[in-house]
């Protein structure tokens, strides 16, 4: 199981979500896309730690999230995942699922998406949004890796705002 993770200057709460993916999945890629200043092995995670983390660099300030996620399921399948966990840098799954959560990811079917909730940690270590459009908000966590799933503009050339890879089905959910 390796999670991927995009990150911008999200030092703030970095140290928090990476150790919790850590409790639950095998290898950690983050891209780390230009953060003032740039993330560093065993700043934001235990020494022990530092071999099941990849960190790549993303220097260009402009934001383009398809390539971004394309980019990390790729590093993510150089270290051979079957199954990968998908999390941005200021979110965090719910507390209660950690002692059953590799086992759902595990157990996840081939051609289907793993939606659950997470805790939006946007701004702040201290505050979670509590309404709106990013609370109770369940997001695409998980999916069994396969060779014809890929992140790419929609056809009208969007490149943002699409979690789950192109590939799956919607109604496999």
């Amino acid at each position: 199981i390796v999670a991927i993770m995009p990150a911008r200057s999200e030092g703030w709460c970095l140290g928090l979500t990476a150790r919790a993916l850590l409790l639950w999945v095998d290898e950690l890629v983050i891209l780390d896309h230009a953060s003032d200043p740039y993330i560093k092995d065993g700043d934001y995670w235990d020494n022990a730690d530092s071999n099941r983390v990849t960190v790549l660099a993303e220097p260009d300030p402009a934001w383009n999230e398809m390539v971004h996620r394309q980019r990390l399921l790729l590093a993510a399948r150089d270290l051979g995942a079957t199954h990968v966990v998908c999390i941005d840098a200021d979110e965090l799954m719910t507390g209660n699922l950690l002692p059953s959560i590799r086992a759902i990811v595990a157990h996840t079917p081939s051609h289907t998406i793993l939606d659950l909730p997470w805790i939006q940690l946007r701004g702040s270590i201290d505050t979670m949004h509590a309404d709106g459009i990013w609370a109770s908000q369940h997001a695409t966590t998980a999916f069994v890796n396969d060779p014809s799933y890929c992140w790419k503009p929609d056809i009208e050339g969007y490149a943002h705002h699409h979690r789950e890879p192109y590939g799956i089905s919607p109604a496999n959910r």
